[in-house]
């Protein structure tokens, strides 16, 4: 497998929450090309579970996330989210890019029990009924904790 080497990465757009950068790239053929690639913060996502096989999850069936804060290690960021959520002593799952072609983004999946009332805007959901959506950050974030706790 080839590697595209990168003759010129500059930011062609910056905003408060992303930025996209245009890349200039040799191709294998010795050929040039421009990518364009979409830059934001790594995030962390949490994977908060009760005793009853209930997960904490948006309306949408989207698991809980936020972004790191400029300097903040991920599991400051994800204590600081677990805190906000009610949930204990997060562990790392494992990472996932969810569009590495034109998105450069890590999102870093931890997972740890919580219980008592879900915050505003959330629900417990049980992982019988499946959860809803599109969201891969979702459906990965729940396979790395299958895969985990078998």
């Amino acid at each position: 497998m080839h590697e595209e080497k990168c003759l010129e990465k500059r930011t062609v757009y910056q905003g408060p929450s992303f930025s996209i950068r245009q890349d200039r790239v040799e191709l294998e053929d010795g050929r040039e090309s421009r990518r364009e690639v979409i830059c934001r913060p790594d995030r962390v996502l949490a994977l908060v579970y009760d005793g009853e096989k209930r997960v904490l999850a948006g309306e949408k069936g989207h698991l809980p996330r936020a972004p790191l804060s400029p300097g903040e290690s991920s599991e400051d960021a994800a204590g600081r989210l677990f805190a906000a959520l009610g949930g204990e002593e997060p562990r790392f799952l494992g990472q996932i890019m969810p569009s590495p072609a034109v998105l450069q983004e890590k999102v870093l999946v931890f997972a740890g029990k919580g219980s008592g009332q879900a915050p505003e805007g959330l629900s417990w959901m049980p992982l019988s009924q499946g959860l809803e959506g599109d969201d891969l950050c979702t459906a990965a974030a729940l396979a790395l904790w299958a895969l985990g706790e078998e």
